[in-house]
């Protein structure tokens, strides 16, 4: 998954990649009070963060904090495919 963060005017303030050894997806993303980003999509990938999926793909959460440094990765689904197409 790639995040950037932008200022208001347009500049780019930050760029952060992270992710494990197959593909993730992110679909959604929101900003919380303390200006956290929490990302939201798939993963299909065995080895994100020490956590393997339950199925082909999970759904998957990641939180960065607001100077783009990675906090948590939280993967859940069943056997088939599981999306988290909306953070809210």
């Amino acid at each position: 998954v790639m995040v950037m963060k932008f200022s208001s005017g347009g500049a780019h303030q930050w760029t952060v990649l992270h992710g494990g050894s197959d593909n993730e997806y992110a679909y959604s993303l929101k900003v919380d009070s303390s200006d956290a980003i929490i990302v939201g999509g798939i993963s299909y990938s065995s080895d994100l963060d020490s956590q393997s999926n339950a199925g082909i793909g999970d759904v998957m959460l990641m939180k960065f904090s607001s100077s783009g440094a990675h906090q948590w990765t939280v993967l859940r689904g069943g056997s088939g495919t599981d999306y988290a197409f909306s953070v809210e």
